[in-house]
């Protein structure tokens, strides 16, 4: 018994030593990789994380970024700006999506539609030049995407975020889920008599619930379908719209609002237009050299298309202008008359407007008003002219 006893004693030293050897290898172990990872690594790891960055982008034409590098990205302009393109299905899209500020706000372009020439195009169109950060649900369909751009010359800087939208989430950064529809726009504002080739404004406001941003279709014709769209803006945000009409009539505009996920609200209610013709530009007839302090004379004609009464306005260049002169039949000349009272060069402009209160351009007659002086001059010259042919005449009889 007692020699079982010291076996089994003997044993336990020789376990002891083996074991306190084993724990002093490990503390210095433990020791080594501890220095290694915060003493000269971490003063280095920014600059190490950056050439890594370089690195992948030389050789695979992109850059794989983190949710909070994407977020410090996205969150500010000062940086420039970058656009968060999610390339999962829509299906996905709808459900959740990460939320960033405007102007650097996220849109959508399923890579299944990057697979194709066409769709291939259409995205270099839209995003050539500019920065884009691509992500899906964990990374690998973005990185798939993201070769895709560079095998197609995508010019612009590519960034791949990792871990997709599920690490964004985990990361509790934000994110918007699910979609409601936006509010129908306010009824647009805008002049309500147009000339036919002139530039019209229009706006409108339109809200988001969800805060999203928003463009507008505006129905210029009445046929509830979408004739011109405008860019995004910001949720709540005055939205305009310039168009000209080549046709004289009757309109009712109204305009929808599509949120970024591709919601539509419902039309506005209508603002009626009357499109009709602008008079025609001025005809001004009359001298283009006159003297100080002499009245001068001059006509002007206008006509219109559509029968309209004309108004005239005349800017006489020295500061000095009528108020809206008329109503004068259309194609009838009227004569209006000035004094200028400063030797000078002037623009005499004139401008006409119908009925309807619809104005034609301006129209300009150059006008000189030469120093007194030469003008004495010249009556001196003709007086004398006058006196010589009297003498002459003189001599003749005598």
């Amino acid at each position: 018994m007692t020699y079982i006893i010291n076996i089994l004693v003997g044993g336990l030293d020789i376990m002891k030593k083996i074991y306190q050897k084993r724990f002093v290898s490990i503390l210095l172990i433990s020791f080594l990789i501890l220095t290694f990872t915060f003493l000269p690594i971490d003063a280095q790891h920014s600059q190490k994380n950056e050439l890594y960055k370089q690195t992948c982008q030389h050789s695979i034409g992109y850059i794989d970024v983190t949710v909070q590098e994407v977020w410090e990205m996205c969150s500010s302009t000062d940086n420039g700006i970058t656009l968060p393109v999610d390339v999962r299905t829509t299906t996905e899209w709808l459900s959740s999506r990460i939320d960033t500020p405007f102007p650097e706000f996220t849109r959508q372009y399923v890579l299944s539609s990057l697979q194709t020439q066409t769709g291939m195009q259409n995205f270099l169109e839209e995003y050539n030049g500019k920065n884009v950060i691509l992500y899906c649900k964990s990374g690998g369909r973005s990185s798939g995407a993201a070769l895709l751009l560079v095998q197609n010359n995508f010019n612009g800087t590519i960034y791949n975020m990792i871990g997709g939208i599920t690490a964004w989430i985990d990361a509790g950064l934000p994110t918007k889920y699910g979609n409601t529809q936006p509010d129908q726009p306010l009824t647009p504002t805008g002049s309500t008599i147009c000339g036919i080739g002139l530039v019209q404004i229009f706006e409108t406001t339109g809200i988001d619930p969800d805060d999203d941003v928003l463009r507008y279709g505006w129905d210029m014709n009445n046929d509830n379908n979408v004739d011109v769209w405008t860019g995004y803006t910001e949720s709540g945000e005055a939205n305009q719209i310039s168009y000209i009409w080549s046709e004289s009539g009757e309109y009712h505009i109204s305009v929808l609002a599509e949120d970024i996920v591709g919601t539509q609200s419902d039309f506005s209610s209508s603002l009626t237009i009357t499109v009709s013709h602008p008079p025609s530009n001025p005809s001004i007839d009359g001298p283009t050299e006159v003297k100080t302090g002499k009245e001068q004379s001059f006509t002007f004609i206008s006509t219109d298309t559509d029968g309209d009464d004309i108004y005239y306005l005349i800017d006489w260049g020295d500061g000095n202008s009528t108020d809206w002169l008329g109503p004068y039949d259309e194609g009838i000349i009227f004569e209006e008359s000035h004094i200028w009272t400063t030797e000078d060069s002037y623009i005499l402009r004139a401008k006409a407007k119908d009925s309807n209160d619809l104005e034609s351009e301006w129209a300009t007659l150059q006008i000189s008003v030469p120093k007194q002086a030469n003008q004495d001059k010249n009556l001196l010259y003709e007086l004398s002219n006058f006196i010589r042919l009297i003498i002459l005449n003189m001599t003749y009889k005598i």
